[in-house]
């Protein structure tokens, strides 16, 4: 398996909308709704899905396809030439490759995703959409490119499994608590949730709670792992015994929580292993 950023002449931007909370994301000439799936169907069984297309400014023409993509350990979302086990590629089918978005309009791609039988877990793959004015008035012209990441889950097979391998706290330079933690996914489905932050003090027992944070929402596919990076603002107080909770639901059950604690260090890298840069 070859994994890359892929790049083309001319490209002027590229958009992998992984982790956005809006309902639409905006490239150069094209905007797209929704900018992402996560769906959920029994093995065997087909799936529909829809995509509404419309041009920013003017007529657009979008090339469309399906591809793989990989996500490093940062976060960044990268294309991946070779076919990955987990691909939806083989399975998914476009009502059409190529569109014509008329200025001030909307037009639906469909798409189509037909569940192997033997399916378990998590398959992925993204939307590829190479987007140029309908009529370019220059002789090299502007394109973009959207992607919009694709998960199905096959219902019935999960096996969700999330651990925090690393977790380390320091004192910025202006008294804000900076997080690193390392998430790892070992199970089989993709991991799309927030990550609870919390600055405590007192007692183990009965900690008190000074400055929480919960506004992040962390994708990990199965078997990646992710390095987040965290600041937690507050006044502290200099001399203060601090420690730092973190929690990721990677389930609906109660028992389907995972969570960490560490004291918060001085400095950023008192203990071996520290991730803080």
């Amino acid at each position: 398996m070859n994994c890359g950023t892929s790049e083309r002449s001319r490209v002027a931007v590229v958009v992998l909308a992984l982790f956005a909370a809006s309902s639409s994301a905006r490239a150069i000439g094209v905007l797209a709704q929704p900018i992402n799936f996560y769906l959920t169907g029994d093995a065997g069984s087909t799936l529909a899905a829809r995509v509404w297309l419309s041009p920013t400014a003017g007529d657009a023409v979008a090339s469309l396809s399906v591809t793989s993509f990989t996500v490093d350990q940062q976060g960044k979302p990268a294309s991946c030439e070779g076919r990955l086990d987990r691909s939806v590629v083989p399975w998914t089918s476009l009502s059409t490759h190529r569109l014509l978005l008329r200025s001030g309009g909307s037009e639906p791609l469909d798409l189509k995703l037909e569940i192997p039988l033997a399916a378990v877990g998590t398959y992925w793959g993204a939307v590829m959409m190479d987007v140029e004015p309908a009529a370019p008035d220059h002789l090299l012209p502007v394109r973009s490119r959207l992607a919009i990441p694709l998960f199905v889950t096959v219902r019935g097979t999960e096996a969700a499994r999330v651990r925090i391998e690393e977790l380390h706290a320091f004192r910025s330079a202006e008294g804000d608590v900076l997080v690193n933690a390392m998430i790892v996914n070992d199970g089989n489905t993709v991991l799309h949730s927030p990550v609870l932050l919390s600055v405590e003090a007192g007692d183990r027992s009965a900690p008190i709670e000074l400055a929480s944070l919960e506004d992040t929402v962390v994708t990990v596919l199965p078997g990646n792992r992710r390095a987040i990076r965290l600041l937690i603002r507050g006044d502290f107080g200099a001399d203060r015994k601090l420690r730092v909770g973190a929690w990721i639901r990677f389930g609906r059950s109660a028992s389907e929580v995972v969570e960490g604690l560490c004291d918060v260090l001085p400095t950023r890298c008192a203990t071996p292993g520290c991730v803080g840069s």
